[in-house]
């Protein structure tokens, strides 16, 4: 079954010669031989790890439940966290952006005032 029908940019029946010391022939159609080729790609995932088959646990493969690596969180604080009151976390970071935001309006502010004055003064 062709498959020319099927590309978005036209290509030309047929097979594409590729001059060279030794022969190769290059065609654009792949029906022929694609359930051997997925049946192979299958056959390597099946010997590795497959992402829409198997789950991994990570933190298992890499070590993050090593004493050395839990003594970091620790340290960190990480481990902490999951005791912590996000909705109060985030109600204090709200509360810092607005903070934030009302200082830089009013330095703003304060310069427009600046440019302003200094433009009436050049004006006047």
């Amino acid at each position: 079954m062709s498959t020319y029908e099927k590309y978005t940019t036209p290509v030309p029946p047929g097979t594409w010669d590729v001059p060279s010391t030794g022969a190769a022939r290059f065609s654009w159609e792949y029906d022929d031989g694609r359930q051997r080729l997925l049946d192979l790609y299958q056959r390597g995932k099946d010997k590795q790890w497959d992402a829409a088959t198997q789950a991994m646990d990570e933190a298992r493969h890499i070590g993050l439940r090593g004493p050395k690596v839990q003594l970091a969180y620790e340290d960190l604080g990480v481990l902490d966290a999951a005791d912590s009151d996000l909705d109060a976390l985030m109600r204090e970071d709200e509360d810092i952006a607005e903070r934030i935001e009302r200082e830089h309006a009013a330095e703003f502010a304060g310069r427009k005032a600046e440019v302003d004055a200094a433009i009436g003064a050049a004006e006047g």
